[in-house]
């Protein structure tokens, strides 16, 4: 196992890929991933998005976002995703870590927002 630490400024090759990292905002240590080799993969990790997160994800042609709920201090949700994709020109949004409490009334919106949006399931394959 090789470890390599990662900060808000990191970003190396592997194997043809790069992989690229940004911080969210969040009440301990997270960050974003952006991989890249053709396509293009992001995703936001836990917390609340921000404006390095929106640069970090700029033309992802997939983008993996939190979607806890409206209202909850450090983490985002399905409307701040939506609005994150948009601004970010993804090509589609796949939602995880989704507080289900709210989550219909949420998804209205955010496909106001954005689309196409996808809720997977377990063991779901999504093929780009």
């Amino acid at each position: 196992i090789i470890i390599k630490e990662i900060d808000n400024k990191s970003s190396f090759k592997k194997l043809g890929y790069l992989f690229s990292f940004k911080r969210t905002n969040h009440s301990v240590p997270c960050y974003s991933i952006s991989i890249e080799k053709d396509k293009k993969f992001t995703y936001t990790g836990d917390g609340e998005t921000n404006i390095e997160t929106i640069s970090l994800a700029k033309k992802s042609d997939i983008s993996v976002s939190e979607a806890y709920g409206e209202g909850f201090r450090k983490h985002s949700s399905a409307i701040k995703a939506a609005k994150l994709a948009k601004n970010s020109d993804a090509k589609l949004l796949i939602l995880v870590h989704i507080y289900r409490k709210s989550l219909e009334e949420e998804i209205k919106k955010a496909i106001d927002i954005f689309s196409p949006i996808l809720i997977p399931n377990e063991f779901d394959i999504i093929w780009v």
